[in-house]
């Protein structure tokens, strides 16, 4: 299975589990599958594909630059020679970006102690999302 199509099958899952989690944040109904999703999803890639590791950028020139020359706060995975987004149609992009390392729409400035103590504030929801992706592929 291409690393694409794999990503895409994940994203594919995942998406009603977002909106479930959308809903008991009392979000709008309809809203972008992946808003907000970002941080969650990047642990889940981290949690499912060998080596991945969370890249993440926040504030004035870091994160994901959108299509209208924004830089918005985002979190994505590296593994290898890729970076991996499966989130970044929230900012108008396609809903599942693999790319080289040096793409200029992303740019992280956050480092991996940053990183860890931003994103432990999060409910690992994250872990179940695993247990149910693993219980999947099972069958």
């Amino acid at each position: 299975m291409t690393l694409f199509i794999e990503l895409a099958a994940i994203r594919q899952f995942l998406e009603p589990l977002w909106q479930e989690l959308q809903r008991e944040w009392g979000g709008e109904e309809g809203a972008c599958p992946s808003l907000y999703m970002c941080r969650h999803a990047a642990l889940f890639l981290v949690a499912v594909l060998p080596g991945a590791e969370v890249e993440a950028g926040r504030g004035d020139g870091a994160g994901f630059l959108d299509a209208n020359g924004q830089w918005q706060d985002h979190a994505w995975v590296r593994q290898g020679e890729w970076l991996l987004d499966i989130t970044a149609d929230q900012f108008g992009a396609d809903p599942v970006i693999v790319t080289a390392p040096h793409d200029p729409r992303y740019r992280a400035n956050l480092s991996q102690a940053e990183i860890t103590t931003q994103f432990s504030r999060l409910k690992p929801r994250w872990r179940e999302w695993e247990r149910m992706w693993n219980e999947r592929k099972e069958i």
